[in-house]
């Protein structure tokens, strides 16, 4: 978890995408351990393995009443090395997303997101 703000603005600019946002004060920068994957048909692996835990700390954070914004790392090399160098994460890590979070200010209302019905994305398919 990074909370200095020089450190932080620093990795806005390396990510690009936050730029818009001036106040925030708390970013995790979640990993996978490449050293985990060894051939090259888990090339992916850690990218799944990465994003099935960010779903769930985003829904733990949820629970606790702490607003959360993903932000894709999907950077080129040059930029996992300034990250590296900036806060120091081994070589064998990988960025997977950085994440602010806090407390909102206030409660927020979200729109209504009707669901589809299940046959619109599920085929079960029999042998």
């Amino acid at each position: 978890m990074v909370e200095n703000k020089s450190v932080i603005k620093e990795i806005l600019d390396i990510q690009k995408g936050l730029a818009g946002y001036t106040s925030i004060n708390q970013l995790i920068v979640l990993t996978a351990n490449r050293n985990y994957f060894y051939s090259v048909g888990e090339r992916n692996q850690l990218y799944i393995d990465g994003g099935i835990y960010l779903m769930n700390l985003l829904y733990a954070l949820h629970s606790y009443g702490i607003a959360a914004c993903p932000a894709h790392w999907g950077l080129l090399n040059d930029a996992d090395q300034s990250i590296e160098r900036l806060i120091g994460i081994p070589k064998a890590a990988q960025v997977i997303c950085i994440i602010s979070f806090g407390y909102p200010k206030e409660v927020v209302k979200s729109t209504l997101s009707l669901r589809r019905k299940p046959s619109e994305n599920l085929v079960f398919v029999e042998g």
